[in-house]
């Protein structure tokens, strides 16, 4: 089937409709939804809900996701977002802690890192196509390491919401701009950071920030 391609210079606003597959080279800022499969390319930058069968994603993403077949994130690329798919693949060159245990969380059905053997990659693939799981060796330790060290935890729960403050926070964000990312009053970002202050015991800001990663580990281990 033919490819419709939106190349690099070209800036779409507005819905995306149709029985083909498509490749984002450019910007496309609304809605997309599609029958066949969709490639956001390294330069490819999307604010856009999307429902499709297949996603790969190498460029940036800003929206949910729904894909009736497979989502396949490439190590360089950024979501954010929410992603509904059966079969959820992640290549990467490398993951922090509260990233793994959040794909953990999530039911990912295939992990690799990049810099692995080859052949890994396949594996990987092969496995997802027939309905199984398959994570890289070297991640599969980590994650049962994690488990193992979290299993104890006695901090409160946290919410969907306070994990992405904690996320901009890490970030070196600041108030006004974590309201604007996320569409609220920088006032009710101040009651989330204070709630999340009490939850986790910090103290500051850069408390938060310096230990975000232990904390969003800790609780995508609960999940």
């Amino acid at each position: 089937m033919a490819n419709t391609v939106i190349g690099s210079s070209i800036v779409i606003d507005g819905e995306i409709s149709g029985d083909e597959d498509l490749v984002i080279q450019g910007t496309v800022k609304g809605k997309i939804s599609l029958k066949e499969s969709l490639f956001v390319e390294g330069s490819g930058v999307v604010e856009a809900d999307i429902e499709t069968q297949n996603v790969e994603i190498a460029g940036r993403v800003t929206g949910n996701i729904a894909a009736s077949d497979k989502v396949e994130l490439k190590s360089e690329c950024r979501v954010v977002g929410d992603i509904k798919a059966p079969r959820i693949v992640i290549l990467t060159a490398a993951i922090d802690d509260s990233s793994l245990m959040e794909a953990r969380a999530l039911r990912v059905r295939g992990l690799v890192l990049k810099n692995s053997d080859p052949a890994y990659l396949l594996e990987c693939l092969d496995a997802v196509r027939l309905g199984k799981t398959w994570i890289d060796p070297e991640l599969a330790v980590r994650s049962a390491q994690l488990e193992e060290a979290f299993s104890g935890a006695a901090r409160p729960a946290l919410a969907p919401r306070e994990r992405q403050i904690i996320r901009f926070v890490r970030r070196g964000l600041r108030n006004r701009e974590i309201a604007k990312e996320l569409g609220v009053t920088e006032g009710t970002v101040k009651v989330y950071l204070h709630a999340v202050f009490e939850k986790l015991g910090v103290s500051s800001r850069t408390e938060l920030a310096i230990r975000a990663d232990e904390f969003l580990a800790e609780s995508f281990s609960r999940n």
